[in-house]
């Protein structure tokens, strides 16, 4: 195989010796021959170095790679910029997902490691992988989830519907009857009205929340409240837990928390699995706690899931975000695996704390969005 004037470049051995002739040219084919692309830059991001693979995945020239800056591969410039100088910090081996344009304006989803020169701190090797197909199977894997979910909900969200929508038709009926034997007056009338208006908003809200949740873009991440996250999954499943008057609810919302770069649908389907899932944990006369937060040491989001119920035993803790492995007799054991995947890709963590007897506390960690 031919080399051309920009060799992938190796780096030195712990003892600060070049590696032989011989270590270098397989090097080389190994490199050269990778299905991932690899790109050497320097610490401001331009690129110095690209192999075949490269080449191939973003369309360009290998000439025309050699001195462009790496933001320019990205589908969003200027949040690159952002996370290029924080995967800085990260490095070696900072592992990342984000989204790469090809020379066409197509784009990507793309799995992401940065590693710094061990001899030369100013040098960055950036190894990128296509991950469309993954992120297929993923999506298509939610999508099931949220099936099951809406499953599992949807004697809750018909009663939601059902209240407004019967308070509509009787006053609709009541003001057709009041009409035909009397005039009404403008303070019955205006009342009357008002009371349809809030049920029709109240429909609307759901419908609205429940579109989104299922039809909602995956894959595209931008800064999000997420209060207004867990505001908009609440409507989704608030009225089929307050409908059960042996769970007791109690939602907290911190003021003030930083935005998070993230894709809010997949989030509200991480929160709706957290909360379906201590429904079925809880008996009756119990409790379950929602709540988000702000952790100053670590600078991160948080969101809790709390529940009254029988906890999870010990043997089982670290199982419960295998997928297929569920404690229900009916379950999928989709949701916590689901759910630990979508945290795992925002580069967040989810924390669990159970004890026998004294309820399971799940808590999302998140990075707040770069300013």
């Amino acid at each position: 195989m031919n080399v051309d004037h920009h060799p992938i470049h190796p780096t030195l051995d712990t003892n600060n010796q070049w590696p032989d002739e011989e270590v270098l040219h397989r090097y080389r084919l190994i490199a050269m021959d990778a299905n991932d692309a690899i790109l050497f830059a320097q610490a401001d991001g331009r690129i110095t170095d690209a192999n075949q693979a490269a080449v191939r995945i973003y369309g360009y020239e290998k000439r025309e790679l050699v001195g462009m800056n790496l933001t320019g591969l990205q589908a969003n410039q200027a949040a690159h910029e952002h996370a290029f100088s924080d995967r800085q910090a990260d490095l070696p081996g900072t592992l990342f997902e984000t989204w790469h344009r090809r020379k066409d304006g197509g784009c990507f989803p793309a799995e992401v490691s940065l590693t710094r020169g061990s001899t030369d701190p100013q040098q960055v090797m950036l190894v990128a992988r296509d991950i469309t197909e993954r992120k297929m199977i993923e999506r298509a894997a939610i999508h099931k989830e949220k099936l099951a979910v809406l499953d599992r909900l949807a004697d809750g969200l018909a009663e939601a519907l059902h209240g407004p929508i019967t308070d509509i038709l009787n006053r609709s009926e009541q003001l057709l009857n009041d009409y035909g034997e009397a005039p009404l007056g403008q303070e019955q009338l205006i009342e009357s009205l008002l009371k349809i208006q809030r049920c029709g908003w109240q429909c609307n809200e759901i419908a609205r929340a429940l579109k989104t949740y299922v039809t909602g873009c995956c894959g595209r991440k931008q800064p999000e409240d997420l209060n207004e996250i867990l505001r908009d999954t609440l409507i989704l499943v608030e009225h089929h837990l307050t409908a059960r008057p042996q769970i007791h609810m109690v939602v907290e919302y911190a003021p003030g928390l930083p935005a998070v770069y993230c894709d809010a649908t997949q989030i509200k389907q991480a929160i709706l699995n957290l909360i379906v899932n201590a429904r079925d944990a809880v008996f009756e006369g119990g409790a379950i706690l929602v709540r988000t937060g702000y952790a100053e040491p670590e600078k991160r989001v948080l969101l809790d899931v709390q529940d009254s119920g029988c906890g999870i035993p010990l043997e089982l803790q670290s199982r419960v975000f295998d997928p297929f492995f569920s404690t229900k007799p009916d379950g999928m054991g989709l949701g916590l695996s689901t759910t630990l995947g979508i945290i795992q890709e925002h580069r967040g963590e989810i924390t669990l704390d159970s004890q026998p007897h004294q309820g399971t506390l799940f808590r999302i960690h998140l990075r707040p969005s770069l300013a």
